[in-house]
């Protein structure tokens, strides 16, 4: 009998596993295809590594010639297929939502991307979000955020600036959205990331916290 039942969970957890897999392997279908994007006077470089094998982890850029390049980033609470599955619907509403971020701002779309969730989920899943626009033409960058962590801004001298403006999550009740904007300078960096890479593990079992990811940007002059 031992024996039959521990066949049954290996194939469950078989089961399990694949299906996982599955989700992953759809979910990197939602990202960019190239991670190293370039454009008449900037360059994004981007890492997507989820915490398990199907997360609620997304980013996005659009770039338009000549005038700015938005990045979007997300987050849905949680890890496993639930998550990824409203992930990928976050993903697909956004593209449908393209034009409204382009004509109405990225205010509007957000509220309706909230008002989806809340549908949705009935605040059982929430979504850190924000958007960073670098306009090039006005020499101006803008961040919309949505319960995310803050971005930051390293000059060209090393001098590094946080982009902080408070939100509350997609999907946690009524939208609050926070937004900051300032000067865009020749050779400034920006660095945009969701709240694991802040709570990830170092060998001495401390988080890497606010200060590490400082000097991880810092790091890269």
């Amino acid at each position: 009998f031992e024996t039959v039942r521990a066949q049954l969970l290996d194939r469950e957890r078989a089961r399990l596993e694949q299906e996982l897999a599955l989700t992953g392997a759809v979910q990197t279908l939602l990202l960019p295809q190239k991670a190293d994007l370039c454009g008449k006077g900037w360059s994004l470089a981007a890492h997507y590594e989820s915490a398990a094998q199907s997360g609620g982890d997304w980013w996005w850029a659009d770039a338009a010639e000549g005038k700015c390049l938005r990045i979007l980033m997300g987050d849905v609470t949680g890890h496993g297929p639930g998550s990824a599955m409203v992930t990928a619907l976050i993903s697909g509403s956004y593209r449908t939502l393209q034009q409204t971020f382009a004509n109405g701002g990225p205010k509007e779309a957000m509220q309706i991307l909230n008002c989806l969730l809340l549908e949705l989920g009935s605040d059982r899943y929430w979504m850190t979000f924000s958007v960073l626009e670098l306009d090039l033409l006005k020499s101006e960058f803008r961040f919309w955020n949505a319960g995310s962590p803050p971005a930051y801004q390293m000059h060209l001298d090393g001098t590094i600036q946080s982009i902080a403006a408070r939100g509350a999550p997609l999907g946690s009740g009524a939208l609050t959205v926070g937004f900051v904007s300032g000067p865009l300078a020749p050779g400034d960096r920006f660095f945009a990331y969701t709240d694991g890479l802040p709570e990830m593990n170092l060998a001495e079992k401390k988080s890497l916290g606010q200060k590490g990811v400082r000097r991880l940007l810092q790091n890269t002059r």
